[in-house]
């Protein structure tokens, strides 16, 4: 996570756990749901993501949560 005046900050995440998965299970889990705060704009913020696995990986939904300014714009 990448914001404009700010360090950057880094998370890993393990697929699975060595030794924790069947031999006829794929060794990587299917789903998972991770909520990283930014407190930043939209426009001061670019998320990475990074794998070096070599099954794919997804990102299948983000969301956001905010305050909206109008800028002292009133509809007449």
């Amino acid at each position: 996570l990448s914001r404009v005046g700010k360090n950057d900050y880094t998370e890993v995440y393990e697929s699975t756990e060595l030794d924790e998965y069947d031999v006829s299970d794929a060794p990587y889990i299917e789903e998972f749901i991770k909520t990283i705060p930014v407190y930043e704009r939209n426009t001061n913020v670019d998320i990475t993501l990074k794998s070096q696995h070599p099954a794919p990986s997804t990102l299948r939904a983000v969301s956001w949560e905010g305050d909206f300014s109008p800028k002292y714009y009133k509809r007449v």
